[in-house]
């Protein structure tokens, strides 16, 4: 791998997205390279003049860890050193953090050790923040570290978002280290900082006490500002398993309390991740609450929230969530509705199946209609046959390329629910796609499924793959190696 080709490699590797798709996309790149093409990959990275160029690379090879060999890891580690914009060097800790697990225990201190060496209390606390969800792969003395160092950060702000990324890791901090972080949080004067604590406390709550518990359901419900009051219960949702029923109900009630509509269905949308820890009445209050918002943005937010937790809610709570998604006068949140309820089709009735379908394919728009189609793709196992017909055809049928590549991506990666003629369709059509990029996006759908595809479909894309632009040829061979693996 000549210089030039590690700096293209950087590239391609930097444009996947941050998310965990992106990064184990990144991951698989990694894994398919040579250990020498690695070292020059990495020489390349820790090599950039450029502070924030080097950083980012060194951010992007956090993900793939894994294929690196030891004292390629090494010196990524050594190279966070070298920074001397803090707020660059927390951004790496963050980004290497991602692959913590791969480090030896001596790599793990160095980076720990970075961490709370960072002077800036916002880069600091930035730096705790990242590790704090990787807490598992800590030894208890580094654990300890963090904790110290994100109590000692002397601007309250910036203290409430390291507290706050620690309560991430909570069950993996000692019942001290626990109680300290606790006191912290309860103890800031303005209110905000307590909720960002919240925040990030989430399914943490597990490891509270029950008096712990009770204060965290008083702090919640008993904020002022409507704001602060609907972003704390939000953080409560997924811990509401860990209430007991008289703290669930005072959560419902201050959630049905709120008089502004946008902070409602924040309040309302972190509380479905615990939707099957609440009583009918419960769930009907939510509901109702949801269809009553009159703005279609603010709507489509509760709306959307209830639709990933179908099966704890009963028939007429479904139907009216349906209904409601349906009749939106606005295609962009009318399409997110669909695409949320679309994950719990098996929860709804062939009726209500044929309405989304048609709704789906019915928009004008035309990333409306891809986005609605992609949505729908993922729950093809619950769809007929002619159901699935129709959703292909609206997809190869899409004007933009852009738009039929993303839809023939959803589809493609449902391949076993197409019959062998809709899959020939998806196949016919990505590969006639004209931008290489769109091209690339299509074929590392459908590479998700390899499987399903026919010996003559599979030498089709194959080829197809093999001849897209450099550029762009890294993202197909990813999703067919990932298929392959």
């Amino acid at each position: 791998m000549a210089r030039d080709d590690a700096f293209a490699t950087l590239r391609d590797l930097q444009a996947l997205p941050t998310t965990s798709t992106g990064l184990r996309q990144r991951a698989l790149m990694l894994a398919l390279l040579k250990p020498e093409q690695c070292e020059k990959l990495v020489t390349a990275a820790i090599g950039l003049v450029n502070e924030e160029d080097r950083a980012v690379a060194i951010e992007t090879l956090g993900a793939g860890l894994a294929s690196l060999g030891k004292l390629q890891r090494e010196r990524l580690i050594a190279a966070i050193t070298g920074f001397v914009d803090e707020s660059l060097k927390a951004w790496t800790i963050v980004g290497l953090s991602v692959g913590l697990e791969h480090l030896s225990k001596a790599e793990q201190e160095l980076l720990v050790t970075a961490a709370v060496g960072i002077v800036e209390g916002r880069d600091k606390a930035a730096a705790i923040f990242g590790l704090g969800g990787r807490l598992q792969h800590l030894e208890e003395h580094q654990r300890e570290r963090l904790v110290t160092a994100a109590l000692g950060i002397i601007v309250d702000e910036r203290k409430a978002r390291a507290i706050g990324g620690l309560m991430a890791g909570l069950e993996h901090l000692s019942p001290a280290q626990r109680e300290r972080l606790f006191a912290a949080a309860i103890g800031f004067v303005d209110d905000w900082h307590k909720v960002v604590v919240m925040v990030g406390l989430g399914a943490g709550i597990a490891h509270l006490s029950e008096h712990e518990r009770e204060a965290v359901v008083s702090f919640a419900t008993g904020f002022d500002n409507e704001y602060h009051k609907a972003t704390a219960i939000a953080a409560l949702g997924v811990g509401l398993a860990h209430l007991n029923d008289e703290q669930r109900a005072s959560v419902v009630i201050a959630t049905d309390g709120l008089v502004d509509a946008e902070v409602k269905t924040i309040a309302i949308a972190g509380l479905v991740a615990g939707l099957a820890h609440l009583n009918e009445q419960q769930c009907e209050s939510l509901v109702s609450a949801s269809i009553s918002v009159v703005d279609d943005h603010h709507k489509a937010r509760a709306i959307e929230g209830l639709a990933v937790e179908l099966a704890h809610l009963s028939e007429p709570e479904r139907e009216a969530l349906v209904v409601d998604a349906i009749g939106m006068g606005t295609d962009l949140y009318k399409a997110g509705t669909i695409v949320q309820l679309a994950k719990g089709l098996e929860h709804l009735n062939e009726e209500q199946h044929e309405r989304l379908v048609t709704a789906a394919i019915g928009f004008v728009d035309g990333g409306c209609k891809t986005a609605a189609i992609a949505g729908l793709a993922a729950g093809l196992a619950h769809l007929n046959e002619a159901q699935c017909d129709r959703l292909v055809t609206a997809a190869v049928g899409l004007a933009s390329g852009a738009n039929k590549a993303e839809a023939i991506a959803a589809l493609g990666a449902k391949l076993e629910y197409l019959s062998e003629s809709l899959r020939e369709r998806l196949v016919t059509a990505a590969i006639r796609l004209a931008s290489s990029e769109d091209k690339a996006k299509a074929i590392a759908g459908l590479g998700e499924k390899l499987e399903y595809l026919i010996q003559s479909q599979l030498e089709t894309i194959v080829t197809a793959a093999t001849a897209i632009s450099r550029q762009h040829r890294a993202r197909a061979l990813v999703g067919l190696a990932a298929a392959a693996a």
